[in-house]
């Protein structure tokens, strides 16, 4: 089996924190970072995996202070392969993250394929827990999260996995492989190993780099990602207003030059309400021959009486060639009209 890793270096927070002079993040002259806990328990996961069915560890991790320490303390573990990407932009969000350590992947003719990548549930320093299911979208792999026990039919070329769930209830789940799982917790506590052969790896070892600068250069000038949300949520507008949905958007917004977000009309489902004081503008989508003016003009009651975000325009759907020349887009008439009367009265 080929096993992937992903680490991620997180500040410790056994050790006296101080704000920076911006107050909007940690001083990082003094800041210790150690390896984020769930995935230290994904490279014990890994390990176990190792030792159960053979094959070989890799583990990945984007360059960061005292990231040299914990790659060689992973091959003192017993990992097989370290590499570190470095030239990524210093905090980089989930986004990026997973972008970047797709294209190292693809880059890389060593890497893949691998069959099963395996990450931490989420990491002290955002929580938002999203760069295993966004890595798993960029390779075309299945995703499953929040595991806890892992069982691989070689033969058959699938993984058993049990995930927890709130109320202490646990389900589980097959996949086919290759796949990515995000670990909660490893089935063994991770192993220590001794500080002496920690420090004999480091003389006898190396750690191989990629850069994000020789990535980029096969790099397309653009890109679109879509994340698709759950339809079997409890309570949407508690989501919605939850503290991690505004650090979501704020991470997509650092990664994104531009995020669009699909929701339903509030005139049909009002879960929409509480996203709207957290965007920069709003776009409303009409349907030509299925609006009607009457609903069209409540929407914009309702929204003029709703705090938030500006009006930027409309968009016009399923508008036919007859229909865009007969009111000029296209055409060569001097005469251009707005389609009002598109819309169904």
């Amino acid at each position: 089996m080929n096993i992937l890793v992903l680490l991620k270096m997180v500040p410790d927070v056994v050790e006296e924190l101080e704000v920076d002079a911006g107050g909007t993040a940690l001083n990082g002259e003094y800041l210790r970072m150690i390896v984020s806990e769930s995935d230290d328990h994904a490279l014990e996961e890994a390990l176990l995996l190792k030792e159960r069915y053979g094959g070989k560890v890799t583990v990945l991790a984007l360059d960061a202070p005292e990231v040299d320490d914990a790659l060689f303390n992973a091959l003192a573990k017993g990992a097989d392969r370290v590499l570190k990407i470095v030239g990524a932009e210093g905090g980089a969000g989930a986004t990026v993250t997973a972008r970047v350590v797709s294209e190292a992947l693809r880059g890389d003719g060593t890497l893949m394929p691998a069959d099963l990548i395996l990450s931490g549930t989420q990491a002290i320093d955002d929580l938002d827990g999203l760069v295993a299911p966004l890595l798993s979208h960029h390779l075309g792999m299945p995703f499953v999260g929040i595991v806890t026990r892992v069982a691989v039919d070689v033969e058959a070329k699938k993984v058993t996995v049990t995930r927890e769930f709130p109320n202490s209830v646990r389900g589980e789940f097959e996949a086919p492989l290759p796949a990515v799982l995000g670990i909660q917790a490893a089935e063994k506590p991770p192993r220590y190993v001794p500080v002496a052969k920690v420090r004999a790896m480091m003389k006898s070892a190396r750690i191989e780099t990629a850069s994000v600068a020789t990535m980029a250069e096969s790099r397309s000038t653009g890109a679109l990602s879509v994340l698709v949300g759950r339809t079997d949520v409890d309570n949407p507008p508690a989501l919605l207003v939850d503290q991690r949905m505004g650090g979501l958007l704020e991470s997509l917004t650092q990664d994104y030059d531009r995020v669009l977000i699909d929701a339903p009309s509030p005139l049909q489902v009002s879960d929409v309400l509480p996203l709207l004081p957290q965007v920069d503008g709003i776009v409303l989508v009409a349907r030509v021959g299925h609006t009607r003016e009457v609903s069209a003009q409540r929407l914009m009651q309702l929204l003029a009486r709703t705090p938030g975000a500006p009006i930027l325009g409309v968009v016009a759907n399923d508008v036919s060639r007859a229909d865009l020349e007969r009111y000029g887009f296209p055409s060569t008439s001097s005469e251009r009209r707005w389609p009002s009367s598109l819309i169904r009265r």
